[in-house]
């Protein structure tokens, strides 16, 4: 029993880690989309409210250009590089964000 239930744990964290993983890969994807059509650029996404049943926080990392996913009580992380550190956003977790390109800078809001 104490070995199916390590499992079961073991499951459930590399579940959350698949998901953490395309949440960030999501919103790289669409900062990248984003950067690389320019000016004028206008789309919007949904970002689901937990990480199955977890909350989390997202953040990008500009000097670092990337995607910052911080769950499991912000003790684990994923990420995901994007391609300009001109950003700026405030996400809407569990709602839908708004990205545009701004004469260069990528604006995401919910």
């Amino acid at each position: 029993v104490v070995v199916s239930q390590q499992r079961q744990n073991e499951v459930v964290r590399d579940r959350n880690a698949v998901e953490a993983q395309r949440i960030a890969s999501l919103v790289a994807t669409h900062i990248n989309t984003a950067a690389s059509i320019g000016r004028g650029y206008s789309s919007s996404f949904v970002l689901p409210p937990t990480v199955y049943g977890e909350s989390y926080r997202i953040s990008v990392v500009t000097q670092e250009q990337r995607v910052l996913v911080e769950y499991r009580n912000l003790n684990k992380t994923a990420s995901a590089p994007i391609l300009t550190s001109n950003v700026e956003a405030n996400f809407s977790i569990g709602g839908v964000n708004g990205i545009t390109n701004d004469a260069g800078v990528v604006r995401i809001g919910g």
